[in-house]
């Protein structure tokens, strides 16, 4: 069933293009919806260092100091009586215990299946650009079986700056020979995060909002073209295939 966006674009939206070169998937809310276990992580780590006023946080506290952000940030905001390598330490302590919990919990949004069915049958490009670190990443895409699909798997860490800076972006577009403004056009991105969404229009990448935890028009706020539920969404397969369904 198709989804329906609950805000349209504040602003002209780059159009999504009708014969796409590549696309360019964001990992975590967007291939599955991992949002649930960052949550439940980030939630006990709090409650046991008596933060947020020791109660659990929730939706609202995800959405403005967690999703989207690297480790980084989100330690040096929520833990800043902590050192650098004390952060780095916990972050890396919280990314075990995210992969023990998703390994066995991991499933792929709906109509991720078939579209990257159509992807394969119509040739296009595929990458995966994250803010990730890597072995959750190959984590992610072991538990998806999706470990040898994409074509490389960019790690915003593992660049210079990561989303919403659009670098990783860029480095996925190169990534899959989309090196001129033509090849560019014809590229969709697909984001479930302000943060995502943003790198991604500043790459200059027509980008689609998967409403997995996020309401349409934050990401509308930052350029998307489209919002929708999830893959299987009737507005997005009518977009990139002209038709409501992807195998007629």
């Amino acid at each position: 069933m198709a989804s329906s966006p609950t805000a349209a674009p504040a602003t002209a939206a780059k159009p999504l293009p009708a014969e796409p070169y590549g696309f360019l998937f964001d990992m975590d809310g967007t291939l599955t919806d991992t949002d649930p276990i960052h949550h439940a992580v980030f939630s006990d780590m709090l409650l046991k260092d008596n933060k947020n006023g020791g109660v659990p946080i929730d939706d609202a506290f995800f959405r403005a100091h967690i999703a989207g952000r690297t480790n980084e940030d989100i330690f040096a905001a929520l833990w800043p009586e902590l050192s650098l390598d004390a952060r780095k330490e916990t972050w890396e302590e919280k990314e075990a215990e995210f992969r023990r919990r998703a390994a066995s919990q991991l499933t792929r949004l709906p109509g991720l299946t078939d579209l990257l069915t159509w992807v394969n049958m119509r040739g296009v490009r595929k990458v995966a650009v994250t803010n990730a670190p890597r072995a959750n990443a190959e984590l992610m895409l072991r538990a998806l079986r999706l470990e040898n699909y994409f074509e490389a798997v960019i790690c915003g860490v593992e660049c210079s700056r990561a989303k919403p800076h659009p670098e990783p972006y860029l480095e996925g577009l190169k990534a899959i020979g989309a090196v001129t403004p033509e090849l560019v056009d014809r590229c969709v991105a697909f984001e479930d995060s302000p943060t995502g969404a943003m790198a991604a229009v500043r790459a200059g990448i027509a980008t689609v909002g998967i409403l997995t935890a996020q309401p349409a028009a934050a990401l509308y706020d930052v350029g998307a073209s489209l919002c929708v539920k999830d893959f299987a969404a009737g507005e997005l397969l009518e977009a990139i295939s002209g038709e409501d369904s992807l195998f007629l």
